[in-house]
């Protein structure tokens, strides 16, 4: 299969393009001008493209079977720009492939956020009604609506991740650096359990529904949410034991697990954001994002994935982080403490 990857140079961009050139695909990257691509493999077609320029992506889409959509600006919700890339530039994608006298399956990659914190212990299901609480989810959710909108003519499906980790991912690398040096930080009171998947298991899940996921047929309102995937592993925990088993991933065999009033998160959220925007940089921690740490719990079910497709994780927990942690401490970003451990019950 031809495939058009979105956002190659990013982290799940850069994985994914690895793992579906290893399965033999041919694989067309589209990446910016300005993109650095050394990180890529060599043997790629390639595209310069932006998602406001409609004769570039034209191109782009030229010729490939299936279109997957990583693009998206982060971390910076406060810009213009945000909703343009995410939202608008989803649009101007899909039509440019509604055009093509065979339009290419196209995967929208999402996230949890576009469908909203978990309703009970089972964690959300594709079936339930989205209620994003942060501007990146509701952008997410308008993209999502927008794919909808195309499904009629486009086959579409929307794959929907939690947190995402693995080797190389910058927004991971600070957790990783302060549970190494024994402290992490609980941004509530209240226990917040987690969904999250590997960076590799990722990238399976969304070569299999490109291969064979079932397609969107439109806001058909049936309540099924048909052509949706959440893609997780089943391994849930606290946010707290989470911090635990990344330090136990660095080495670190005490991890002291501080929980924070929300307002003093919240403190820490406004001083970081502002920061950002004086220096106009893009950070991990800002206002937005806070808000979605303090929502409740983060999780998710992938039984959908499991039965209709037959997709299961290849990395438990555990191997996964410590992957990871290998990958930072390689490149000299995390100091490694001591001796790994399994980390027991938190």
């Amino acid at each position: 299969m031809k495939i058009l990857v979105t956002g190659a140079t990013g982290f799940i961009g850069r994985h994914l393009v690895r793992h579906l050139v290893a399965s033999h695909h041919t694989v067309r990257a589209m990446v910016r001008p300005t993109s650095n691509t050394q990180a890529l493999p060599s043997d790629l077609e390639w595209v310069y493209a932006t998602l406001d320029d409609h004769h570039a992506l034209q191109q782009a889409v030229d010729g490939v079977d299936a279109v997957i959509h990583l693009a998206s600006l982060l971390k910076v919700p406060w810009k213009p720009e945000f909703h343009d890339v995410n939202v608008n530039g989803t649009r101007r994608l899909l039509e440019v492939c509604a055009h093509r006298s065979t339009p290419p399956i196209f995967i929208f990659v999402s996230s949890l956020a576009a469908a909203g914190t978990a309703l009970d212990a089972k964690g959300r299901r594709e079936d339930e009604i989205p209620m994003p609480v942060s501007i990146y989810g509701r952008a997410k959710r308008a993209a999502e609506a927008i794919v909808d909108d195309y499904a009629h003519c486009v086959p579409c499906s929307i794959i929907r991740p939690p947190m995402v980790f693995g080797p190389g991912d910058p927004a991971s690398l600070p957790l990783f650096q302060s549970t190494a040096r024994g402290i992490h930080l609980v941004p509530r009171w209240a226990p917040m359990r987690v969904s999250s998947i590997f960076v590799l298991d990722l990238c399976a899940a969304i070569e299999q529904v490109t291969l064979s996921g079932v397609r969107r047929t439109g806001r058909c309102g049936d309540g099924t949410g048909k052509g949706i995937y959440f893609a997780a592993s089943d391994e849930v925990v606290t946010y707290a034991e989470f911090g635990h088993r990344v330090g136990a991933a660095a080495g670190r065999h005490r991890v002291r697990v501080i929980r924070l009033p929300s307002w003093i998160s919240f403190l820490g959220a406004c001083l970081s954001e502002l920061w950002a925007r004086l220096r106009d940089r893009r950070h991990v921690l800002n206002r937005d994002k806070w808000r979605e740490a303090t929502a409740g719990d983060w999780t998710c079910s992938a039984e959908r994935l499991k039965t209709e497709l037959g997709w299961h994780t290849q990395y438990s927990l555990n191997e996964s982080l410590s992957l990871t942690a290998q990958s930072y401490a390689k490149a000299g970003v995390l100091r490694m403490r001591g001796t790994q451990e399994r980390p027991g019950d938190a």
